[in-house]
């Protein structure tokens, strides 16, 4: 445990009390050399958590709550068969933070020295920030009463830091010499990205209601791409990279390297490559026309369209100099019960999928998430909120007869940083009736195909912009060439309700996304999951064609 005594006793005379501290950092992780994980104890944690609340509240405030999180990172990248240990971002960084509450106002403070002695400290800076923001700016807050909150929960997965480093580049070197060394005398490979990150962060959570919790959360991603061509034939596109799957960024632990196989996947990989490029290319026809989303592009739109559009704190305005608004506002309560979207549409919100990024036992207030949809055939029906902001959706809770409650998406993206309000793991729910990308397609009869890619939306989410990764023609039902220069343009509301279709289970694609938001900023990992969808009358440009 870092303290600041011992951080001077080091030679030190830097450190910060207040605000927002980037941290210390140690440029190489290592593991404890033991069979067990390098935890910090929890007994220590919750001590200097219930220390720090016990100040707040004989300094004044009315509530209390600590954060202690750590957060471990390495990546491990090979980029022109030159080994990259270490990136930005990589290394270790722990910190602890103190909120209070005093007259309807917040005050906060934080620091990378967690001890006893640093934690009263925070407690009288936070409580005299609070009490001088109440003075300045004096407002009413209904803090909604949560139950009391104790246990630890530790995500599924192997610990990767228990993984000797050497046993780290041993793995990546072997996936590497199986793709380099494919041999089957008709193709030619070429071995592109190769990579492994893994991510540890260990959360504790004390308030004054009397909650003590824990948790420790692993991530993991992997990446290996090839490109391969017909020996002694010249493609008619490409070489096009194809990637291994079941490497990408999950909550989970160094299992899915073990378990991901590649020596066996790679003729699948090769032969995808070849069969991509043996497809044509054209360059795109401006004008309006029929999308099939595949899973990947429409989890991105999904992402970047319900889940901005759906926070509370962006509707109401809250976040309107930093993170954006929402077109579903100013007054968010005047859309709920009315129609946003196709029939088809139901957008569900979670935070306990198994393996999905922003699953947790609790959130940063210390509060059990709930399931919930926030549009159920068409209709808005909820918002994401926090325990300040679900009060604010009290009568329509009460008029539906549902839980009156924070739907538990607070996070904070470390100890220096106040719990704000994040995106939950999304879904966009499938069809319950068979419908594959086959059966999408055949309703085509002039369109494209958008297998990946990218959305960009305003800052009040109502027009956007798609740029896929693959694009592809689709004429009388049928798949045609590849499609350079795609970009397609969108006004959020009249999309959704241009949807024609969607897919069943099996065109399900779920992906990694991240969004970021607040002064200063916080990012937020999350899953989402989406299956194809048919989009008619979508306007199509081309950024690339000169006039």
């Amino acid at each position: 445990m870092l303290s600041r005594r011992k951080f001077i006793q080091a030679g030190s005379s830097t450190a910060a009390s207040f605000g927002v501290y980037r941290g210390v950092s140690s440029p190489h992780v290592t593991v404890s050399g033991s069979d067990e994980p390098d935890l910090l104890l929890e007994s220590e944690m919750l001590v200097v958590g219930n220390k720090a609340v016990e100040a707040c509240l004989s300094y004044g405030a009315s509530y209390s709550d600590v954060r202690i999180i750590r957060n471990v990172r390495q990546n491990i990248t090979y980029h022109n068969d030159s080994l990259v240990l270490t990136s930005p971002g990589d290394g270790e960084r722990v910190a602890i933070g103190v909120r209070v509450l005093i007259g309807g106002s917040f005050g906060f403070a934080s620091s990378p020295f967690v001890d006893v002695e640093e934690a009263i400290i925070l407690a009288k800076t936070a409580v005299g920030q609070a009490k001088a923001n109440s003075r300045l700016q004096p407002r009413d807050l209904d803090w909604m009463a949560m139950p009391k909150q104790t246990g630890r929960w530790i995500s599924p997965g192997t610990d990767p830091f228990l993984v000797p480093i050497e046993q780290r580049l041993d793995f990546i070197n072997a996936w590497r010499e199986e793709a380099k060394g494919y041999r089957d005398g008709l193709h030619s490979v070429q071995l592109s990205k190769s990579q492994i990150t893994f991510n540890r962060i260990e959360k504790f959570f004390v308030s004054s209601e009397g909650s003590e919790v824990s948790q420790v959360l692993y991530s993991s991603q992997g990446a290996l791409g090839i490109a391969a061509v017909v020996k002694g034939q010249k493609p008619l596109s490409g070489p096009h990279e194809v990637y291994a799957k079941g490497l990408s960024k999950q909550q989970a632990g160094w299992e899915i390297f073990e378990t991901a196989n590649i020596q066996s996947q790679l003729p699948e990989m090769v032969e995808n490559s070849v069969q991509m490029s043996k497809i044509g290319v054209v360059s795109v026809d401006v004008g309006r026309y029929d999308l099939v989303l595949g899973g990947g592009f429409a989890g991105s739109l999904v992402s970047e369209t319900w889940g901005r559009s759906t926070q509370f704190d962006l509707a109401v305005g809250y976040e309107a100099n930093a993170g954006g608004t929402s077109y579903l506002g100013p007054d968010p309560m005047e859309f709920l019960g009315t129609s946003v979207s196709h029939q088809a549409i139901s957008i569900r919100c979670d935070r306990s999928g198994l393996g999905k990024l922003a699953t947790v036992k609790w959130d940063d207030e210390g509060i059990v998430p709930q399931t919930f949809d926030v549009v159920r055939d068409g209709v808005l029906i909820d918002y994401q909120t926090t325990r300040d902001t679900a009060p604010k959706m009290g009568n329509w809770y009460r008029k539906r007869n549902v839980d009156e409650a924070s739907r538990g998406c607070s996070s904070a993206q470390s100890g220096f940083h106040n719990p704000i309000q994040a995106t939950p793991n999304l879904e966009l729910v499938p069809n319950t009736l068979p419908c594959n990308l086959t059966d999408i397609i055949s309703d085509v009869k002039k369109g494209y195909m958008l297998y990946n890619g990218r959305v960009k939306v305003s800052f009040n989410v109502r027009e956007g912009v798609g740029n896929p990764g693959l694009a592809r023609e689709i004429r009388d039902g049928k798949l045609g060439d590849w499609a350079i220069g795609f970009q397609a343009m969108f006004n959020t509301p009249e999309i959704w309700k241009s949807v024609s279709n969607v897919g069943d289970a099996s065109t399900v694609i779920r992906s990694a996304a991240i969004s970021s938001k607040s002064e200063p900023a916080q990012a937020f990992e999350y899953s989402v999951d989406s299956p194809a969808i048919l989009v008619r009358d979508v306007p199509v440009i081309d950024p690339l064609r000169k006039a």
